[in-house]
């Protein structure tokens, strides 16, 4: 044990001396919380001043387009439309819309957006759906019917799934199934990224024939187990201080960037609560609608409902035993290469059940009861990354337990293997190492 402890030691302070190691650890929340940050800007936001000049040849849309807060202004004009499209750059307009005076027939090509600096997707939709809302507005005049009238009458409806347990108790069905897909593609990448820290360190010891040195007072299964376990504490620690930064990240986010959000939030909430308690005695005229900010509240509750520190340590749990299972596995393919070039053939039994496992995770999101996803979620390959992109949908605890001590007894199965390959391996230098060596060497115990 005291072998085991001091190799251990060795190989952590190694690698946590490494700069790549704490730049990861720092980094990786930063990207999480501003990849959310940015992705939720973006879509609120056009990143560049447009001012538009429109023609409006129907004349029913003369200043009835709304400009989009600083970011779109639009400007009226009743020139020819050949004129204007030579000039409106030079006059400081960055697009010339020009309207036809049948699109209200639907006529085709009836309006054309000509640009000097390109619009994204914001803009376009932005006009796309100003114009619209316009026709719609005057073919219902064209009917007799008031649109303030169809206005009132449209509801959007919120379908909520919740799954009613045994004992009458109930949870949320949909879960967060983008966040398990997101979990299930972070573990295959660090389960690769920690198991590839293993195998290079295999390979650097036999080329430089230390190993040989290291053999002589300390049994190869040691060696092994040291290796690997000094690694996993390393990871341990990492996804330690990267769940505190996240934390601490999302808790600024919070009182700052989605400040107003949560606010509304918790109004809707509190009417919510009115509704349900008094039913159709309700006085729905003092109540504030909420369309436009739905889907984000739905996110707001799956967020509440899902418990955040159980995801959090449940994927803790699942890497450290997947990272074993697959570093022994890759310490025992690395020690049967001689050379960087020869390691790769023996990487490929490594690839294909992670890059198989992800697959299954993205059908688990449309399917989560396909046989595939829960045959999977036993398999020792394939269980770290398709479970935990499971977990995120209320599966119960006694499930995830289970798939856990399976993945458990199969790494204890698995360095069992991999010692006789990797004590066979490392000393075998000089011959290219087949297929059918790793075989016999499984046979063979010193």
């Amino acid at each position: 044990m005291r072998e085991i402890i001091i190799i251990a030691r060795r190989e952590f302070l190694a690698k946590i001396k490494n700069k790549t190691f704490l730049f990861m650890t720092v980094l990786s929340p930063l990207l999480i919380v501003g990849f959310f940050v940015l992705s939720v800007y973006m879509t609120q936001m056009e990143s560049t001043q447009h001012r538009i000049l429109v023609i409006d040849e129907s004349r029913l849309f003369m200043d009835r387009i709304p400009n989009k807060a600083s970011l779109v202004e639009f400007e009226y004009s009743n020139e020819v439309l050949l004129d204007a499209e030579q000039k409106f750059s030079e006059r400081g307009y960055t697009a010339l819309l020009w309207i036809s005076p049948n699109v209200i027939e639907g006529g085709a090509g009836a309006c054309k957006l000509f640009y000097s600096k390109i619009p994204g997707y914001a803009l376009q939709n932005h006009i796309r759906t100003a114009l619209e809302k316009i026709v719609y507005e005057e073919k219902l005049l064209a009917n007799d019917i008031q649109p303030e009238v169809v206005r009132n009458a449209r509801q959007h409806i919120q379908l909520i799934l919740q799954q009613v347990g045994q004992k009458g108790s109930y949870a949320d069905a949909d879960g967060m199934r983008y966040l398990g897909f997101l979990m299930a593609a972070l573990m295959m990448v660090f389960i690769l990224m920690y198991g590839m820290m293993v195998f290079r360190s295999v390979l650097e010891e036999k080329q430089s024939r230390i190993v040989e040195v290291i053999l002589t007072s300390v049994r190869p299964v040691k060696l092994l187990i040291g290796k690997i376990s000094g690694i996993a504490l390393l990871g341990l620690l990492q996804f330690i201080c990267m769940g505190l930064l996240t934390w601490l990240l999302s808790m600024g986010l919070r009182q700052t960037y989605l400040s107003q959000s949560i606010k509304l939030y918790e109004v809707y909430k509190s009417q919510q609560a009115t509704v349900f308690k008094n039913g159709a005695e309700s006085d729905f005229s003092k109540l504030s609608r909420f369309d436009e900010n739905l889907e984000l509240f739905d996110l707001f509750k799956k967020a509440e409902t899902l418990a955040f520190d159980h995801v959090f340590w449940v994927f803790v749990a699942f890497f450290l035993a997947g990272f074993l299972f697959y570093s022994a596995f890759m310490a025992a393919m690395a020690s049967a290469a001689d050379t960087e070039a020869d390691a790769q053939q023996f990487l490929l039994p490594v690839h294909l059940p992670l890059l198989a496992a992800y697959f299954i995770a993205v059908q688990g999101m449309l399917n989560p009861d396909a046989a595939i996803v829960q045959w999977a979620s036993w398999i020792p390959f394939t269980s770290p990354v398709v479970m935990i992109s499971r977990i995120t949908s209320g599966i119960p605890l006694l499930t995830t337990v289970f798939s856990w001590l399976v993945l458990c007894i199969s790494f204890g199965i698995m360095i069992v293997w991999s010692a006789r390959i990797y004590q066979n391996g490392v000393l075998n230098s000089g011959k290219k190492t087949r297929w059918l060596d790793l075989w016999r060497w499984t046979k063979k115990h010193h």
